[in-house]
């Protein structure tokens, strides 16, 4: 879902996702969404001018587009077909970005394709393309002083890997010493004013001081010493700080792993998570990001711990719930796609909600109306209870078979529906089924998607569901006859009042 985490200001980090670009103002300890006003339905791409901090970019797989005011508005660019002539219809991997004198260039990597584009995205060429069972990876290093930019193109495939570079903003290419011998190539690129690294995956990390002219191993790259770096990322102001994650052969584990002299000598660190494919760094704070999927990790100290700060909701996820805490009408909670959002000021700003882990993924989320720190999730086979605000969960109920919903009756009650209906009292404590999942000598469920209250009798709650024989029959409702059960007494109790609806 996360396509691209790209801070390039103090404290703003962008994330695209499939219909919105999330935006945070205070380095991911709050978010806000914005649906694209420009008409894309998903952001492959994302990338922030190096000069303008608010001026962003985005390239779909038919438009080029641009924003100034930080992703709330976009402008169309390229109207004259030429963004799209030159992208076939591929989609867009990355948007790389360079200043030359007061002009700015803008590059778009496909999995075959470079484009190029020297007037700030209005006109679009192509600069290189690859056959069938090749591909190409991309990396656009800005000289000092005002040159044009420096290209280097690695062609990955079935033939000898090659490394190009140019000097002209990609109109010339001149080929590189390769860095091994087939079928290794180089997969990512950085580079600094006084270095270029290289990415071989399964292989190394191998600098440059020639921009590119020769190569020497620099973390793994040796026949008894392999590193395998998923990302790889240099600290613009203080280019001498490298970071690199990944995990050495024979396997030692998963982490980060820093420079701090340009290359030459790497400190193990903490891990950022199991997968991550991305690192960025904001060079105001030195604060570093590591994407690994949906999720954005965060550390403040240069990569020796980290904490998660969001997590992109599931947008194939077929339910959403909006929970509001009883008197204080400012204070929400976003569950959607297993991801809990909350706010605190009506909307405007959003925070993520730390998921329990391990634990199951949440559906449903309440806040305790006295409490707001008192937190009670569902999802999966459980429920679990957060006293904290979310930072830590804990199971309270390991034997609900499963759970999609919550309801709050009054003071500390709470009901859960799923496969049945369960109780709690003790406002999360300990739970009860009390409308039990499975009836006696029976493999048939009874599956509850609806809780209500009667708003005159307060302990009337009425639970809409149907039986049926098949495990999560979602989306199958019109194959089954719908059930309508009533409790008197808060959910103590069950009857069915209506059938085969």
């Amino acid at each position: 879902m996360i396509e691209s985490a790209l801070p390039s200001a103090p404290g703003v980090v962008w994330l695209a996702g499939r219909q919105a670009i999330a935006t945070s103002l205070d380095r991911g300890e709050s978010w806000r969404f914005t649906a694209p006003a420009a008409p894309f339905d998903r952001a492959f791409a994302l990338a922030a001018d190096r000069l303008r901090p608010r001026h962003l970019y985005a390239a779909t797989d038919q438009d080029f587009f641009r924003s100034v005011d930080g992703g709330t508005s976009w402008f169309w660019l390229s109207r004259d077909g030429s963004y799209r002539a030159a992208l076939e219809g591929e989609a867009p991997a990355e948007i790389f970005t360079a200043q030359q004198g007061q002009g700015l260039w803008l590059f778009v990597t496909t999995s075959t394709r470079l484009l190029a584009s020297s007037d700030g995205g209005w006109s679009w060429r192509l600069s290189y393309s690859v056959g069938e069972n090749t591909s190409l990876r991309a990396f656009v290093a800005q000289p000092r002083g005002g040159a044009a930019p420096v290209l280097y193109l690695s062609r990955l495939g079935p033939i000898v890997p090659e490394l190009l570079r140019s000097t002209d903003g990609g109109a010339s290419w001149v080929s590189l010493p390769s860095l091994l011998l087939p079928p290794a190539g180089v997969d990512r690129l950085v580079a600094s004013a006084a270095a270029v690294f290289g990415v071989l995956r399964y292989d190394g990390i191998y600098r440059s001081t020639d921009r590119g002219e020769s190569w020497r191993p620099v973390l793994g790259g040796r026949p008894n010493d392999r590193f395998d770096a998923s990302a790889i990322a240099l600290d613009p102001r203080a280019p001498g700080f490298v970071y690199a994650h990944g995990f050495h052969e024979p396997f030692d584990g998963v982490r980060l792993w820093r420079s701090h002299d340009g290359g030459v000598t790497w400190r193990p660190l903490g891990s950022a998570g199991s997968a991550v494919s991305e690192l960025a760094i904001e060079p105001a704070t030195a604060t570093l990001y590591a994407r690994s999927g949906q999720t954005l990790a965060r550390s403040r100290d240069r990569g020796a711990s980290w904490s998660t700060v969001f997590t992109a909701p599931d947008t194939e996820s077929s339910w959403a719930q909006l929970t509001f805490r009883r008197g204080a009408p400012t204070q929400r909670l976003l569950t959607v796609g297993f991801s809990v959002f909350r706010t605190d000021d009506a909307g405007a700003s959003w925070r993520w909600v730390t998921a329990p882990n391990p634990a199951p993924a949440l559906a449903a989320v309440d806040l305790d109306p006295q409490n707001p720190r008192w937190l009670i999730g569902v999802g999966g086979t459980g429920a679990t209870l957060s006293t904290d605000g979310g930072a830590t969960w804990q199971s309270r109920s390991p034997n609900l078979w499963y759970v999609e919903s919550l309801l709050r009756l009054d003071g500390e009650k709470l009901l859960a529906a799923g496969c049945g209906v369960a109780l709690t009292t003790d406002n999360g404590l300990t739970w009860r089924a009390t409308l039990p999942c499975f009836p006696t000598s029976s493999d048939a469920g009874r599956w509850i998607h609806k809780l209500e209250t009667d708003p005159a009798h307060p302990r009337v709650v009425y639970a809409l569901g149907f039986i049926a024989e098949i495990d999560l029959p979602h989306g199958l409702l019109t194959d089954f006859p719908s059930f309508l059960w009533r409790s008197d007494d808060s959910g103590g109790r069950w009857k069915k009042v209506t059938r085969n609806l």
